[in-house]
C-alpha cells in the first residue's frame, strides 16, 4: 500500500494487480506468461513504482513497473532490473533491495547499477542472507542471516546503514530467519520482525534503531504472532495472530490486528479482519498493509463470507476505510504543489430540503451538498510551506467539522485531514571500510599470482579495495578507499600471511 492509502497491489495466481482506491480501477501489471509466474509485489511509499519477482524453472527475475502519470515518457512501463528475488524498494522508488538465491543481497538503482553488495562473509557470518527490506528514506536496510544454507532455521537479524556503513545484529530467532522480511518506519527510526521464541512460535518484536532496544513485544501463549508491518509514521503495526488479542474476536480462526505504540508502553490493540461487524468464517492472515497515521489497512484473507458472491476456499484482499469518506492522506513531496488540497465525498441519505451547512475553518476548509443532493462534497487547501518543520516521515493532522443545520437539530460530521512529509532526504551512501581477514596463499618458486580481495580476504560492501603491491621484499598492501590497510608478507616456503 502506498504511504497515502491510494494504491495497493498484490499477487493472486501468478499475476500483479495494482489497485486505485480514488478511481476504482485495477490495473494488471503482470500475468503468467512464457513459463513465468510473478509475485511479491512492493510498492514505493509515494505509489510511483512498483517492483516484484518472476520466475520460471530455471531463473528469477526483479522488475521495476512504473505508476508515475508525470512521467509521461515511462509511465505504465516494465523493466526487467536484475536477477534475482524478494525485492524491496524505497519511498521514492530510486533504490532497490533485492535477494540472490541466499548467496548475498544487492542494493541497486533504478538502472540496476550496484550500489553495495551484502554477503555473509561481509558481515563476518556464515551461512545465507535472505529476505531484505530498505527504509522509504533509503539509508537503512534489514536482512536476515540464517546459520545453514537454506532459510527457516536458525538465524540473525542484521541492519546496514548505508550512511554510515554501520552494520549490526539487532535480533535473532531460534527458527524461521530468511522467512518474513523486516519492516521500517519511513526513516528508519524503527524496525519491526516476527521471531520465534521458546514456546514453539512467533512474536512481533518493534526495535528502536536509535537506542538500541526493543521498545514493544506481542507476548501470548495461546498462539503466534506474524508477518508485521509498521505504518510509516511508525505509530501502527499491523500483523496477523492466531492468538485472541482482543474481546471481539470471536471466531476460531487466525485473524489481523492493528496495534497503536504511540506510547509503546501503552499499546492499544485493534481488530481489522471483521468487515462490517462480522467475524470471518476462515483465516485472515494472507498478508497486510498500512497507510500513514493507520487511516487505511488492506489485508488478504480466506473468508467467504465478508462479500456476496464470495468463492469458498480462496483468497481476497479487503481494503478497510473505518473513516468512510471522513479522511484524506496528502503526501507533501518536493514536486508538491504550493497549495496542498484534498477532497472527500460523504454519502447523504434522507431530504436535505432546508438543510444548511457549516464548516469549521472556512478559511481552509469547505463543503457543500452535491448537485443530485445524495453526497456532501468537502475540500481543504493549505500552504505547503506551512508543513515545513513536519519531520520526514511524519505527519500533521488536523480536524475539522461540517454541521448539518434544520429545524428538528443539528449534526456534526468530523473530518480528518493528514500532511505527511514524504520530501525524500539526501541519502549518500558512505564507502563502507573492507573487512581484511589473514590469509595464507601456497605460491611455487617462479610462478606468479593475480592478487584480489577475493584470494586474499578481503570483504567489501562496496567493491572498493584496491590492492597495492610492493616490489621490495615480496610485500604488498591492501587498501581500501576509506585507507584501511593491512601488509601481507612472503615467507620463505612461498607463502602468504597477514600481518
Amino acid at each position: 500500500m502506498s504511504a497515502d492509502g491510494q494504491f495497493v497491489t498484490y499477487d493472486p495466481d501468478g499475476a500483479i494487480f495494482l489497485f486505485d482506491r480514488q478511481s476504482g480501477v485495477t490495473t494488471t501489471i503482470a500475468s503468467p506468461d512464457s513459463g513465468f509466474t510473478y509475485s511479491a509485489p512492493t510498492i514505493s511509499a509515494d505509489g510511483h513504482f512498483i517492483v516484484y519477482q518472476g520466475s520460471n524453472d530455471v531463473q528469477s527475475y526483479v522488475f521495476i513497473y512504473n505508476n508515475d502519470a508525470s512521467d509521461s515518457a515511462h509511465y505504465k512501463q516494465t523493466t526487467q532490473l536484475v536477477a534475482g528475488t524478494s525485492p524491496a524498494i524505497s519511498g521514492d522508488g530510486s533504490t532497490i533491495v533485492v535477494e540472490h538465491g541466499g548467496a548475498s543481497i544487492g542494493v541497486y538503482d533504478q538502472q540496476g547499477h550496484a550500489i553495495a553488495t551484502i554477503t555473509p562473509a561481509a558481515i563476518g557470518e556464515s551461512g545465507a542472507v535472505w529476505k531484505p527490506a530498505i527504509s522509504a528514506d533509503g539509508h537503512v536496510i534489514a536482512f536476515w542471516n540464517s546459520d545453514s544454507a537454506t532459510a527457516g532455521g536458525s538465524g540473525q537479524l542484521f541492519t546496514y546503514d548505508l550512511s554510515t556503513g554501520h552494520i549490526a545484529a539487532i535480533a535473532s530467532t531460534a527458527a524461521g530467519a530468511g522467512t518474513s522480511a523486516a519492516s521500517f518506519s519511513a526513516d528508519g527510526h524503527y524496525v519491526v520482525y516476527q521471531s520465534e521464541v521458546s514456546g514453539g512460535h512467533s512474536e512481533i518484536y518493534l526495535y528502536d534503531l536509535t537506542t538500541g532496544q526493543v521498545v514493544f513485544s506481542t507476548a501470548n501463549a495461546t498462539g503466534g504472532s506474524y508477518n508485521p508491518v509498521i505504518s510509516p509514521d511508525g505509530h501502527f503495526i499491523i500483523f496477523a495472530s492466531d492468538a485472541k488479542l482482543t474481546s471481539d474476536d470471536t471466531n476460531s480462526f487466525a485473524d489481523t490486528y492493528v496495534v497503536d505504540v504511540t506510547d509503546p508502553a501503552d499499546p492499544a490493540y485493534a481488530l481489522v479482519s471483521a468487515v462490517g461487524g462480522t467475524q470471518g468464517n476462515a483465516a485472515s492472515n494472507l498478508g497486510a498493509a498500512i497507510s500513514a497515521g493507520g487511516l487505511f489497512v488492506a489485508f488478504g484473507s480466506s473468508a467467504s463470507n465478508f462479500s456476496t458472491g464470495d468463492t469458498p476456499d480462496t483468497g481476497d484482499i479487503f481494503i478497510v476505510d473505518p473513516s468512510s469518506g471522513r479522511s484524506a492522506i496528502i503526501q507533501e513531496t518536493a514536486s508538491s504543489p504550493p497549495i496542498l488540497t484534498a477532497s472527500g465525498v460523504i454519502a447523504v441519505t434522507g431530504e436535505v430540503g432546508g438543510v444548511t451547512i457549516s464548516v469549521s475553518d472556512p478559511s481552509k476548509f469547505s463543503a457543500e451538498f452535491s448537485s443530485d443532493s445524495q453526497s456532501i462534497l468537502w475540500h481543504f487547501s493549505e500552504q505547503k510551506s506551512d508543513f515545513g518543520s513536519v519531520p520526514y516521515g511524519q505527519e500533521f493532522r488536523q480536524h475539522f467539522d461540517i454541521t448539518l443545520t434544520a429545524d428538528d437539530g443539528t449534526v456534526q460530521i468530523p473530518i480528518t485531514v493528514t500532511v505527511q512529509n514524504a520530501v525524500q532526504p539526501t541519502i549518500t551512501a558512505t564507502n563502507a571500510a573492507p573487512a581484511i581477514h589473514d590469509a595464507t596463499l601456497t605460491v611455487s618458486e617462479g610462478d606468479t599470482v593475480l592478487l584480489s580481495p577475493s584470494n586474499i580476504s578481503i570483504t567489501d560492501l562496496n567493491n572498493s579495495t584496491k590492492v597495492v603491491v610492493e616490489e621490495a621484499f615480496g610485500r604488498f598492501w591492501v587498501r581500501g578507499e576509506v585507507g584501511d590497510f593491512k601488509r601481507y608478507r612472503r615467507d620463505r616456503g612461498g607463502s602468504q600471511r597477514g600481518t
